[in-house]
């Protein structure tokens, strides 16, 4: 007995079922990020600083730094987030080089043609645009990675908190989309430039939101897959 296919039209529906459910990952378990430097977390935000934690600390003041955890070095943070030694120099050609700060990191599944976002905002008492914030996407799939500086000190254009002298307000950040999908590696932090330790900036990250298929379009890609095998068996009867 022949059964008429019906895998064409599940295909069909498939692909005019686009809608992705976004899910957006909070900071209120430090132990779901791999960490590097000064990481601390309020509430639902992560903040990196490039702030030492060794007494008298920058800036003539010890609380900039959240988490009494040191600083790492430029080499660290390169390594840390799959880079090669004096990528994170913002101008190299002009000694303009990366001195020291912290970084995050976390892998997600990223779904074929989506984009990562996150909202973030700088605190700094720095007046020129010395630090630097930055992303790096790396790509299993694409077997591609991507820096980019988002932002840096020049962006804090209102009175600051934290004891910083100011801040930049909400900002966000989205990637480009991934024409493959897979797994990315998301890798944000911050840093000092210039050789300039001494005047400290800190980078708060929340919203973190990274696309994930649909319940509806995952049962239908189950479903054509079920039916796939089923329809074959009954060709081979």
């Amino acid at each position: 007995m022949k059964i008429p296919s019906i895998t064409a039209t599940l295909v069909a529906v498939v692909i005019s079922t686009s809608a992705m459910q976004a899910q957006t990952f909070d900071f209120s378990d430090p132990t779901s990020w791999d960490i590097t430097g000064d990481v601390g977390y309020i509430g639902n935000s992560i903040f990196l600083t490039n702030a030492t934690s060794i007494l008298p600390g920058d800036d003539g003041v010890v609380d900039l730094n959240f988490s009494n955890t040191d600083v790492v070095d430029s080499f660290t943070l390169e390594g840390f987030a799959i880079l090669v030694g004096g990528d994170l120099d913002p101008d190299s050609s002009n000694n303009n080089l990366a001195f020291e700060g912290s970084a995050f990191q976390r892998t997600f599944n990223v779904p074929l043609g989506e984009k990562i976002s996150f909202k973030w905002q700088i605190f700094t008492n720095e007046t020129a645009a010395t630090d630097q914030l930055f992303v790096v996407l790396t790509s299993a799939t694409e077997m591609t990675t991507f820096l980019t500086f988002f932002g840096n000190s020049s962006d804090a254009n209102f009175a600051g908190s934290l004891g910083f002298a100011s801040q930049s307000g909400v900002n966000l950040f989205e990637s480009g989309a991934f024409a493959l999908g897979g797994d990315v590696t998301v890798t944000i932090g911050v840093i000092d430039a210039g050789m300039d330790g001494s005047v400290s900036s800190a980078l708060q990250v929340n919203a973190l939101t990274v696309p994930e298929p649909s319940a509806l379009l995952l049962g239908l890609v189950s479903s054509i897959g079920f039916l796939l095998v089923r329809n074959r068996r009954a060709r081979q009867a």
